[in-house]
């Protein structure tokens, strides 16, 4: 009898999918679970942390995508995926407050 290992895998996060692909195509047989009505954890997320100003929550995280090992070698390209980059390398979302400091 053949056996095929089984993988569950909770949270549909950039980890999580990434970890499910990468097993996926090493054989095994994957089950994701996620409790948000959609895939992509913080990384599809936006929230207002600060009263009137919204933040994407998973931002930072972003521009690692591009020269992750994980994310060449499930060869996202060939499936659609377009590597953007913003016209500024970093912003200060809070006017009239210096960088790193909340009151």
């Amino acid at each position: 009898m053949d056996y095929q290992p089984r993988a569950v895998i909770v949270g549909a996060g950039p980890n999580g999918l990434t970890a499910a692909a990468r097993l996926a195509m090493a054989g095994w047989s994957v089950d994701i679970y996620e409790r948000a009505d959609w895939a992509g954890g913080a990384a599809a997320s936006s929230a207002e942390i600060f009263p009137g100003t919204i933040v994407d929550l998973g931002a930072a995280g972003h521009p690692f995508g591009v020269a992750s090992p994980a994310f060449r070698a499930l060869d996202l390209e060939s499936y659609g995926l377009r590597w953007l980059n913003a016209p500024y390398p970093m912003a200060h979302p809070l006017e009239g407050a210096p960088a790193g400091i909340l009151q």
